[in-house]
Formats: C-alpha cells, sequence, structure tokens
C-alpha cells in the first residue's frame, strides 16, 4: 500500500519492493534528502524534487524514505530533516542517501568531506545524482580543502 506524501511534514515515506520478503529484519532505507534554501511553494513542480522521485521509481527495490528541508541553509546542520536523517544513521537505519548534489547536504567543502568520510566508515553509499562517482569526487573534493587549508593557514582567503 502506498503513503500519500504529505510534503509539509519532514519525512514522506514510501515503502516499496517488500512483496513477500517476510524477513523479521526490517530493510534498511534509502534515504533520499532534499534541501532547497529558498522555500519553494510547489514541491511537485520542484527540479530537485522531480530528480529525486525519478530516481527513486527507478531504483523501486529500495525500501526508500524522502527527508525534506524546505527553506533551510546548508550553512548549518541544524535542519529539521536532516536532523531526523542524522538520527536514522545513527539507529543504523540507512544503507544509502541520495541527494541531487553534494552541496544539498552542507555548503561548506569541509563539513561535506567530513560527512562523506564518518558515512563511508559507516558503511553508507552516498549517490550523487549530479556528481556521478563519488571516490573520484571526494578526491577533488580533498584536494580543495588541503588547498583550503594550507593558504589560510598563510593567511590567504579562500574564494
Amino acid at each position: 500500500e502506498m503513503k500519500e506524501c504529505d510534503w509539509s511534514s519532514d519525512v514522506c515515506s514510501s515503502d516499496l519492493g517488500i512483496g513477500g520478503n517476510m524477513k523479521k529484519q526490517p530493510d534498511k532505507i534509502t534515504a533520499y534528502y532534499y534541501r532547497a534554501a529558498n522555500k519553494q511553494t510547489d514541491l511537485n513542480l520542484d527540479n530537485q524534487m522531480h530528480r529525486l522521485l525519478s530516481h527513486a521509481q527507478e531504483n523501486e527495490s529500495d525500501t526508500y524514505m524522502f527527508f525534506v528541508d524546505n527553506g533551510y541553509s546548508g550553512l548549518t546542520a541544524e535542519r529539521p530533516a536532516f536532523q531526523n536523517l542524522l538520527a536514522a544513521i545513527h539507529e543504523n537505519r540507512v544503507q544509502k542517501i541520495v541527494v541531487v548534489s553534494l552541496d544539498r547536504l552542507y555548503r561548506s567543502y569541509l563539513a561535506a568531506v567530513q560527512f562523506l568520510d564518518d558515512m563511508e566508515q559507516r558503511g553508507i553509499a552516498i549517490c550523487s545524482i549530479t556528481d556521478g562517482d563519488l571516490p573520484l569526487f571526494r578526491e577533488l573534493y580533498r584536494g580543495i580543502v588541503n588547498a583550503y587549508r594550507s593558504s589560510s593557514e598563510k593567511g590567504g582567503e579562500f574564494r
């Protein structure tokens, strides 16, 4: 049975593909994370949401859940749905996180790299629809962060 989506709530879940699988252990979820800095009035028309929904439909064997921060900056982790996502991660309920791009998770390169490393240690895959192959991308991120660290140590500014 499909649950109706209520975009006003933080989490919209839809359990798919469970069928005849009678495992007692609940499946770990694929978490779809959405963040818009400027509040979107109609998420059904929103490009980021559309791409996440398409991805969820194409990978319909997964049990998934949406975490929606509508109208929140990525500069802070103090976002309601992001905190719910972190709680689910700490409860070991997440197998994979899907975002349209990594800057949805964090606007700060440093915070993003730390988050990616943390997820890697927990064995949680991160899929970025735009950025593609993350191991490669993370090396690029690390390069940027290291350059930033060395320039800030020299008093340089990072733009």
